[in-house]
This record gives C-alpha cells, structure tokens and sequence, in this order.
C-alpha cells in the first residue's frame, strides 16, 4: 500500500511543480516541501512505516495540501490522482468544513479585519497609550476572533496585526499573551521582530519563516514546524519547544533560560543558541 502512495505522492509533486512553474515566488517554498516528502517516503520504504515517521508524512501532506490550495486551489489528493477515499484523508482539515460554518468563518474575520482598518485609520490606535480602552477592546477583539479561526485564518490575522505594526517585538499595541494560534499556519512569510510572547502555537506550522529577533518568551511551539525557520537573536526564554521540528532552523544568538524545553537530544549551545538568566 505505501509503495503504491509512495509513487502517487511523487507523481503529485512532480506535476504540482511542473504546473506552478519555477518562476513562481513560492517555488522554493515547494522544492522544500518536495524535499522532505521524499526524504520521509524513502525512509519509510526503507525502514517501514513507523508511528513517528507517519506522523512526519501527515503534516507534510497537510502543508502541501494547504500550499497547493492558495497556488492552483486545486487539492493535493487531486495532483496525486488518489482513491476518494484516501484522497478525503490527505486534505487540510479546513477543506472538510461545512459551508455553513467556513462561510460564518470568513464573515467574522472579515468583521473583525474592517473594525481593525477603522481603529487604525480613523481613531489613530497605533498612538494610543498602553493603558487606554481602545487597545484593551482592539486586544480582547483579536483574541476572541483568534478562537474561532482555522490555521490558515489564524495567520492571514497574524499577518495582518505584523504588517500594521501592531505586533512588535519592543512596543507590541495588541499583546498576543495566551493568543489560541494552535496550528496556525504562516510559513515562508517575514515576521521579523514579531512579539508572541506567552501565545499558543501549537503545533504550528512557521516552516521557513523569518522569526529573527521575535519575542517567542514563554510561548508554547510544542510540536510546531520550524523547519528552516530563522530564529537568530530570538527569545525563547521559557519557551516549550518539545517535539518541535527544528530541522535547518538558525539559532544563532537566540536567547534560552534553564526553563527553555527542547526537542529530545537537542544541543542549544551547538545550534548557536545562548544561555541567559531571566530578568
């Protein structure tokens, strides 16, 4: 059976590459992608399909399945020509969604993004005092809204706050602290100087994102993808990165305390992270 969804998956790619072309900006996004798939295939028809690298595979066809979406909005079951009923196992949790509710999804998010363009446009929020009402409402607003998303919304909001400089790392105007971004999906974007301190990102995927210099103080990346992400001189002190992929990820100058959790086996110091005492 692997051996026969072994050749589909490569089939698939193959023709998700040849369609988007090598010109496209997020080719290399997919060659990265394309990599590890089958890296993960042929470990598997070498060494059999074992619990950790099956759940590799999933997460893998899932990014790929959320790629291949915003690229062709073609699945990535459809590429692989896949059975109906393996093809509904490969895709993205928010292609399974009733209309109804991904309808009320999007209506909210599209509320919550046009009362964020008036705070910001028309009452002047990015200058507001720490203290003032508007940030508490505008703060209370997004974490409300962050709970009913999906992983995909989840960072077209995250993306939002960065790019309206509402969320940095030194004077963040909306803090992120206790933010429910559980499998969010952001990767390949700039979040440079980004503050998530204390956020939820569970299991999120962050593969190939610019994290340099970010406040990730006391998040939760338990399990997230941080595959080729650059976290030079960001601060983890207190960060849980169990089970996370830091596959090619820099660390350089990152900052970590003695309450820090890594993957097992992960050497900090040998990453290039530093050890620093919490003020």
């Amino acid at each position: 059976m692997i051996q026969k969804l072994s050749e589909r998956y490569r089939m698939g790619m193959q023709k998700l590459i040849s369609t988007v072309g090598y010109t496209h900006p997020q080719i290399d996004l997919l060659l990265i992608l394309h990599h590890r798939l089958l890296e993960n295939l042929d470990n598997t028809l070498l060494y059999g399909d074992m619990p950790l690298l099956k759940m590799e595979r999933v997460r893998i066809l899932q990014q790929c399945n959320v790629v291949c979406l915003q690229l062709t909005q073609k699945s990535f079951a459809s590429f692989c020509e896949l059975p109906e009923g393996i093809a509904v196992a490969l895709q993205n949790h928010a292609t399974l969604r009733d209309p109804e509710k991904d309808r009320d999804e999007r209506a909210s998010l599209d509320t919550y993004l046009r009362e964020m363009r008036d705070l910001l446009l028309q009452k002047g929020l990015l200058f507001t005092e720490p203290a003032s009402q508007m940030r508490r409402m505008a703060c209370e607003r997004t974490l409300s809204v962050l709970r009913l998303m999906d992983g995909v919304r989840k960072g077209e909001i995250i993306s939002f706050l960065y790019g309206t400089e509402l969320i940095f790392r030194n004077a963040p105007v909306i803090s992120l602290a206790g933010a429910e971004l559980t499998q969010i999906y952001l990767a390949g974007v700039n979040m440079a100087w980004v503050n998530l301190a204390e956020a939820c990102l569970m299991r999120g995927n962050l593969a190939w994102v610019n994290l340099a210099w970010a406040n990730l103080e006391d998040a939760n990346l338990f399990g997230a993808d941080l595959f080729l992400t650059d976290l030079g001189r960001a601060c983890l002190v207190g960060a849980n990165l169990q089970a996370a992929n830091l596959f090619g990820a820099d660390l350089a100058q990152a900052e970590y305390d003695a309450s820090t959790q890594w993957p097992i086996g992960f050497d900090p110091v040998a990453a290039g992270a530093i050890e620093v005492t919490r003020a």
